[in-house]
Parts: C-alpha cells; structure tokens; sequence
C-alpha cells in the first residue's frame, strides 16, 4: 500500500558558508499519512533520500537513509546530508553546475521496503540567494562612488589589482601578501635529514628507529618467550621463567586435584589419600548413608547405629493392638479378650428377627418362632382387607370374591346422544354430540378449575406436549418439554409458560410467552419469546431475540442478538452484541456498542463506546467517549477524552481536553481546555479558549486566540485573530504584550513564506501591505461647498512629540501627531468620539485640510512673488538712474 506525505514544512539549515559555499545540510520536516490519508503517529519509519541532477529522472549523485519516529501528529524531521550515506558525499555536491531535484522514498514500518513517494525542484534558501548576491558586483542603496565594495584580484603573473580603480602591483612572493619574510616553509624528511623548504637547511637526526620523534632512549620494546626464556628487545636482557604460568612466582602455580578410584592426587607433588566413598567430593564425613529397617530395628549404613522401632516409649500399656471378627466373636490381639456381637446387647428375647414368605404362602419367623399360611396373595397376613376387583358386563356390576348388583334399575342423565355429555371415538363433548378432540367444550359459560394453593400433587413429571395446570402454586404451562423443565422444583409460583418449547420459569410471578430455551431464574420477570434469552434477576423483561441476558434488577432488552446489560435500571432496545454494563446506562440499538459506566447512552451506530458516567454517543463507529459527560454526535473514528468535551461529527477528530468542541470535519483536534474547531480539517485549537471556525491547516496556539477559517494560518499570540492563507502571527502565547499582532489576514503563498495584507497590533498601531483606498467618486457626493481661507485655522493647530500614558493598551514610545481638542477648535467634523468618550481625530481626512492650506499658501507666495518681481524691477531701475 502506497503511503503519501503532505508536505508541512521545509527549511534549510546552514552549518558554514561563504560567498562560494553551499548548504552542508538542510532540514527536511514533513507529515507521514497513509493511503487512507490517516496520520502516522508515534511509529518508527525509514526514509531514502536521493538527490538527482537535471531531471527528477536523471542521475543520482548522492543517497542516504535515516530511520526517524513520527510524533503525535505525524510530524517528522531530518536533517539531509547527515543521515547513513549510501551513494556519494554531500559535501562534494556541486550545486551551481545546474538544477537539482530531491526523491524521498519510505517504509511505514520502519524496514528497507521503500516506496517511491515522488521528486521535487530543490528552489534556492534564504542563504544560498545571500551567498549569490554576494558573486560580483552590489548595486547598493546610494549614489555615492566612494563608499562601494571593491574586489581584489591576482593573476598568474603575481599582478594584484584593486576594482574600481585602484590601482595595481606586482607581488614577487606568491602568497597573500607581498612581504618575503613571513613566507610558508615545509618541513620534510629525507632519511635521516630533516628539510626546511626555502633555504631553511637540514638537520641529522637519526635515532635509526622509525618513529615520530628522534629520540633512541624511549623507543617501544616487545618482550617475547621462548620455551622457558623471556627475552627484552633491543638487548633489554632475558631470564629463565622456571614455571609456565603468567609469572615468575613457583609459590603460586595453579595445582591440579584429581581422584583415581578412591585415591586424591594434588598435583605437582601435593600429596594424596584416601576417599572411602565414591561421591562428588573428597571429604569422608558427608558421604551419604541409606536407612533401612529389619522388623522393628532401624539402621544407618556407615556404621551409623540402629534403634528399636517398637513403639515411641518404653511402655507396654500402650501398644497398638489388632481387632478381629469372626462370625459374632470379635477378639482383640494381645491378650484383649473377646465378645460376641449378635446384637447391642446380651438380650436374647429383643433379637431382630426376619419374616419370610414362601411360594406357598407359608409366612416364617426367624429363631424357629414359627410361622402361619396367608390365603391373601398382598402384603400382609389380614384377610379382610384384600384388594378386590370391579367389572360391568351389561348392566350387571360384579365385585371380585362378593356378590353383583344389576343396574338396570339406576337413571343416567348423560346417556351418549343427550344434550349435555358424550363419549364419541374415545372423545368427550360437553355441549357437543361430535367432540374433535380428547375434551371438546361447546359451552357459553366457559369452564372453571378449582384447587387450593400448597395442596395437591404435581399433575405431571418428565418430557412431552402438554397442556398444565397446577393449582398447588396456581401455575400454568404450555407447550414442550424436553427436560425436567416443568418440574416442581423448577417452577416458581404463580407463574406461566404459554408456550414454545424448553422454557422455564423458576422465579415466581415469571412469564414467558413462548419461544424457546428462555428461562426466567428470579421473581417478577417476563420474557416474550424468542431463543436463549436469560432472565438472572427480578422485575427483567426480555421482548425476544436470541442469547440475550439480562443480570440485574430493573432492566430491559428489547430485542435482538447477544445482547447483555449487567447493572440496575439499564436496557438495550436491540440490535446485536450490544451492552450496557453500568447502572442507568443504555444502548437503544446498532452493533458491538457499549454502554460502560453509570448513565451513559449510546443511540446506535457500530463499535461505538461511551466509556464514563454520562458519557452519549448519538450514532456512527468506532467512536469513543472515554471521559465524564461526554457526547459524540456521530462520524467515525471520533474520540472525545477530556471532561464534558463534545463532538458533533466528522471522522477521526480528537477533543483532547475539558470542555473542548469539535463541530465536524476530518482529523481535527481540540488539544487544550476550553477550545473549539467548527470544521475543516487538520485544524488544531492548541491554546487555552482557543477557537477555530473551520478551513485546512490552521494552528491556534495562543490562549484565547482564534482563526476564523483559510489555510496554513496560525495565532501564535494570545487573543489574537487571524484568517486568510499562510499568515505571520508571532507573539507570546500566553501573557498580552501590546506589540504583539491582534489581528492578522493573511496572504502568504506556503509554509515557508508566509506575509500578511494587514496586521493591527494590540496597541493599536496598523500596518497593510497596499494602500489604503476610500470611495471618493464625484457621482455618489451631493452638497459640495468649496473649502476656503483653511490656512489660517491650520497655522493655528500644532503638533507634538509625546507618548500614551497607558502602554498596555495603546502604542509605547515617542509618537507623532495632533491632540483632538486643538483640532475640534478648528475642524470638528475630523473629530469623533469612541465608547468611553474618548477624542479621535481622522489623520486621512486632515490630510486634505493640509492640501487645502497648502494652495492657499501657493497663492500668497506667488502674489508676493509678483511683488517681491515689481519691487526687483523697480530697483532696477532706479540704479541705472543713479548710474547716469
């Protein structure tokens, strides 16, 4: 999957320059986004960074690879020309041979599976167009000759020129300066000569060892060894090392130990003896020892002794003995005695005996008591309450060993065909001569069952279709068993299935209206059908749906599948996997929501998650409002974490801190308290109270600033306001500082050069980049009165040197101007007032007062320049007069 950057910012870094040098490095800063134009944030990715000469397509004169983290905006810097250098050498680059292009390629994951991101111009930075400035001549500020910047220049012949005029000689040394005595010598060495260049002579200075200096006393010796020698270079001397270890010590040699059967040996010459045992050591008196025991003896190998196991004291009173039986006599060992056990006790007239009745009805008692014949085939030996048998043929009633009885003479008002009752095919009718079922009732009256709570048997155990009616515990059931789910024991009072199969209901007042496998485990809950719903507490209704369980009291899932609330006063009105796991929480519907603290809501959507108290998610995915009293209103991927925060919708938007809006857009981010983003995308409100009305790429990071839409444009001042493109707003973004920007429009052309048509700062002072123009076309005025004799009331205003008293809020230093008072004297229709009563003079309109004077003075000055004429004329004259 391709990855794309977007392109933030970019700015050269220079090391060193000089009018012929170039960057040795520039930063490169840019924002890693994935196909989805998702942000890649806080990971680990690779960059490949080639420059190519000519054409994007065309040589590669130098590559490099950085590995960098992306922060939590997907930010990232390097610094090109000091990453891992893979093909040539950046200093080496030579930039004016023609135009140069930069290839960026990554890997996301941080590996060498780099994709082609695209080529870029390199355009000239600030330093390199100073740098190019700088190679020739400077058409400086003035026009005087004498102050310009002069070259200076020497060719092959040693002639040193001066521009401009300024002379030339010859320098016969060919260094920077003319003087031969202070000229550069080498040093060189021939042999054992060492060579001063220039006439400078040589010295001998053999030590006959190569090395760095001359000196034969500090040269470096090896020490060797041979065999048992160890010898000093450079006849440093030798000697016998009498033991092949790392000194020269005989008293410290490494001895080796070692065991050869039951023999130690410490070698060299260290003795031996004998270890009796074969063990992991050689000490006799840890060895290890086997326990044994032969009847009541216990013994110790190793000559470790042995004990008498006959009991753990000396006394015989106390041993254990062995209890037998055989037949009725129990014997106890040692001498215990015995006794006969027929019975408890030696009574032989309150024995237990056994009666045992044989086929032929003789009846015995056991200790040759006797015995009696039974005539009856029951349980007892009583004749007179045998079971008998009743039948009916015809109409004669005979009873087994007794007499009959006719019952011709008896009325039967229900005789099959009356009007009443019938017996049809093995069916009974009431009110129907042809029943269609086991009991048909066709009857206006209904029909009554009466029973008494807690008396009578269960009517019915075990599986099958049924019909039920228990008035023990005044119950009814419904439907199919397969199971011991009607049981007695699984059946709470006054409850009812009214239908489906395998439901149960052991809580009392419990309902389910059929389905199957629903139970109701707890008393007063209800669940209306469906498959696998669970009921675990009291006063739960379940609709229907399919494995959905609801665990605590007072809670409602209205449908749906997998669906689970697991508090008090919670519900799920449907859908699937949905949950409301705290107390008043709930999920009206959707997929995979959750409901996960104390009064949180989610209205639907997918994978959303309202994760604190009162936490709302109106809709959408994969939202998240994982802080107290927070509301997401729809989109995706929104995550709203700062307290009561608030997303209206949008997709991947962030309100990160307390009280913090996000109107909608895409990747926007609400960073500090208090602040909001009303749209666009990649907006983030940075400062306190900051705010941001919509737009692409706007950056709030002054408290209490805002930007009212555009790109690229920033507040960096506090409470300041901007809009526009690619604005210059710098300033402290927490404390006011009168000089700093209150409100910006911007109109730069990228990141990097950024300019703004007007900027008004906090103390008043405005500055634009045009000009100022006002209406003032002939056709919209009326009433034009011509201005006249103005000279007068302007030679009458004055102006000032001063400064404001409060400069907080107004310009600080020397200003320059007129006071309104002295103007209203004269011109009051240049003076206003503002809010607090406040005089403010209209410097624009002045200016036309001013010309107006201006005229009229032009014309005083050339009437008295007729004069001052007539006057020159006339003196004239009358010096030629007195000439004659």
């Amino acid at each position: 999957m391709k990855k794309i950057f977007y392109l933030s910012l970019l700015f050269f870094l220079i090391f060193k320059f000089s009018y012929s040098q170039v960057p040795k490095a520039f930063k490169y800063q840019a924002v890693a986004r994935d196909a989805n134009n998702y942000v890649i944030d806080n990971q680990v990715i690779s960059l490949e960074i080639a420059i190519i000469s000519n054409t994007p397509d065309g040589d590669i004169v130098y590559k490099e690879r950085h590995q960098v983290t992306t922060n939590n905006i997907g930010i990232f810097s390097i610094n090109i020309g000091q990453g891992n250098a893979i093909t040539g050498n950046f200093i080496y680059i030579n930039w004016s041979l023609g135009t140069y292009f930069l290839n960026v390629k990554m890997d996301a994951q941080g590996g060498p599976n780099y994709l082609d991101m695209g080529s870029s111009q390199l355009l000239s930075v600030p330093f390199a167009l100073y740098a190019d400035k700088f190679n020739g001549s400077i058409d400086d500020d003035d026009a005087d000759p004498n102050n310009e910047i002069q070259t200076i220049t020497k060719n092959e012949d040693n002639l040193v020129e001066l521009s401009n005029g300024g002379g030339s000689f010859t320098d016969e040394v060919n260094d920077s300066d003319s003087l031969p005595d202070n000229e550069l010598q080498t040093i060189s060495r021939d042999g054992n000569f060492i060579i001063l260049s220039n006439g400078g002579g040589s010295v001998m200075v053999s030590d006959e060892v190569n090395d760095a200096d001359y000196d034969p006393t500090n040269e470096i010796q090896t020490i060797s060894k041979n065999g048992n020698t160890v010898s000093l270079s450079d006849e440093g001397g030798s000697f016998i090392d009498d033991v092949d270890d790392a000194d020269n010590n005989p008293l410290n040699e490494l001895q080796i130990i070692e065991k050869i059967g039951n023999t130690v040996y410490l070698s060299p010459n260290g003795g031996n003896f004998i270890d009796a045992t074969e063990d992991g050591d050689f000490e006799s008196t840890n060895e290890i020892q086997e326990i044994s025991k032969d009847g009541i003896m216990l013994n110790l190998s190793l000559g470790g002794g042995q004990i008498s196991l006959a009991d753990n004291d000396n006394s015989v009173f106390n041993e254990i003995q062995n209890l037998t039986q055989e037949g009725l006599i129990v014997t106890l060992s040692d001498d215990g005695g015995t006794i006969n056990v027929g019975d408890l006790d030696n009574d032989p007239t309150n024995e237990i005996q056994t009666i045992e009745k044989d086929e032929s009805g003789n009846i015995t008692l056991s200790n040759s008591v006797g015995f009696v014949v039974d005539e009856t085939e029951d349980d007892d030996s009583d004749t007179t309450n045998e079971i008998q048998s009743l039948s009916l043929q015809g109409m004669e009633l005979s009873i087994s060993g007794g007499n009959s009885v006719s019952l011709s003479g008896f009325s039967w008002s229900h005789d099959q065909g009356s009007s009443e009752i019938y017996y049809n095919t093995g069916n009974v009718g009431i009110g129907t001569s042809n029943p269609i079922a086991g009991l048909h009732i066709n009857s206006i009256n209904g029909f009554v069952s009466n029973g008494i709570l807690n008396m009578g048997a269960f009517p019915v155990d075990g599986t099958g279709v049924r019909m039920m009616w228990y008035p023990n515990k005044s119950v009814f059931r419904v439907g199919y068993v397969s199971g011991n789910h009607w049981n007695v024991d699984s059946i709470g009072d006054f409850s009812s299935v009214t239908g489906g199969k395998d439901n149960m209901v052991k809580g009392d007042y419990g309902i389910i209206s059929g389905g199957e496998n629903n139970i109701i485990k707890s008393n007063y809950s209800f669940i209306g059908g469906g498959i696998n719903n669970l009921a675990n507490e009291e006063y739960i209704v379940i609709n229907g749906g399919e494995n959905n369980i609801v665990e605590d009291k007072y809670s409602f899932i209205g449908g749906g599948k997998d669906n689970k609330v697991t508090k008090q006063y919670s519900l799920v009105g449907g859908g699937s996997q949905n949950h409301a796991f705290g107390i008043y929480s709930n999920v009206l519907g959707g997929q995979s929501n959750t409901a996960q603290e104390n009064y949180s809501l989610v209205l639907g959507g997918k994978s959303n998650f309202a994760e604190k108290n009162y936490s709302i998610i109106v809709g959408g995915r994969e939202n998240q409002a994982t802080e107290v009293s927070t509301f997401i209103g729809g989109g995706q991927g929104n995550i709203a974490s700062g307290t009561s925060a608030v997303i209206v919708g949008g997709q991947n938007n962030e309100a990160r801190e307390d009280y913090t809006v996000i109107m909608g857009g895409y990747s926007n981010f609400a960073t500090s308290y208090n602040t909001t983003v009303c749209g666009g995308s990649f907006n983030n409100a940075f400062g306190n109270s900051s705010a941001i009305m919509g737009g692409n790429n706007n950056f709030a990071e002054g408290d209490y600033s805002a930007i009212t839409g555009g790109l690229g444009v920033e507040t960096n001042s506090s409470y300041s306001l901007s809009f526009g493109r690619y604005n210059l707003d710098e300033g402290d973004s927490v404390s006011w500082v009168s000089t700093d920007p209150l409100f910006t429009v911007g109109n730069g052309s990228n990141p990097v050069a950024r300019s703004n048509a007007l900027t008004l700062y906090k103390d008043g002072n405005l500055i634009i980049s045009g000009t100022l123009t006002e209406l003032s076309d002939e056709n919209l005025k009326t009433n034009f009165l011509k201005m006249e004799n103005i000279l007068e009331k302007v030679l009458k205003l004055d102006a000032f040197y001063y400064e404001f008293k409060n400069k907080e809020i107004y310009p600080s230093g020397k200003q320059i101007g007129v006071t309104a008072q002295n103007v209203k004297k004269y011109f009051p229709e240049l003076v206003n007032k503002d809010l607090k009563g406040n005089l403010a003079v209209s410097y624009g309109h002045l200016s036309v007062i001013l010309l107006q004077a201006v005229k009229e003075q032009q014309k005083i000055i050339e009437e008295q320049n007729e004069k001052y004429q007539k006057l020159e004329d006339r003196i004239k004259k009358l010096e030629e007069l007195i000439k004659k």
